[in-house]
């Protein structure tokens, strides 16, 4: 398994890895160092799906999984052991809000979405900084633990933070050293 992001339920029951092939472990007890794999792939029609990162839910066993080749963002209900959404969308991480009423996913070309995620996955809004002709393509999310701001890490060194209900900028933070991989 070629793991690229890993994630523990909320419970702490199941691991997942990302990567090819997904892998998702249940363990009602890690101590014991026995977890039954619970599923070693996801198929989208006819064929494997690769995922590049997870990430679970808040307050579900369900998790969300992305590509950034072959694009698309889906949620994975391990009760329901079925697929309960799907989103068209190349991008590079995704986080959930605390109470996972919204979902938001780093894209390229400069674009944060976000879905509200009990209106039906409806296109909520997107988020696009250009600076000096350069757009840079957000390689990390994370939406703060009070669910009001949420911020994009991009390949130009800033982390850009937004208000969670009307996408204004709060804040760019500048001086990173580097590309701007992971927040938490």
């Amino acid at each position: 398994n070629k793991g690229k992001s890993l994630d523990f339920s909320k419970d702490g029951n199941y691991l997942i890895a990302a990567g090819y092939p997904l892998m998702v472990w249940y363990c009602n007890n890690w101590s014991d160092k026995n977890p039954k794999i619970i599923t070693d792939s996801i198929f989208i029609g006819k064929r494997l799906q690769i995922f590049d990162f997870i990430r679970f839910c808040h307050n579900s066993n369900a998790f969300g999984l992305g590509s950034r080749k072959k694009g698309g963002i889906l949620i994975y209900d391990l009760d329901r052991r079925s697929i309960v959404k799907r989103f068209n969308l190349k991008c590079n991480a995704l986080a959930f809000s605390p109470d996972d009423k919204y979902l938001a996913g780093a894209g390229l070309l400069g674009k944060i979405r976000r879905w509200n995620l009990n209106s039906n996955l409806q296109f909520v809004t997107r988020y696009s900084i250009t600076e000096k002709r350069w757009i840079d393509s957000y390689i990390a999310v994370e939406i703060s633990k009070n669910g009001e701001l949420f911020a994009g890490g991009n390949q130009n060194r800033k982390i850009n933070i937004f208000n969670i209900n009307n996408g204004k900028t709060h804040l760019i933070i500048k001086g990173h050293s580097a590309k701007v991989n992971t927040l938490a």
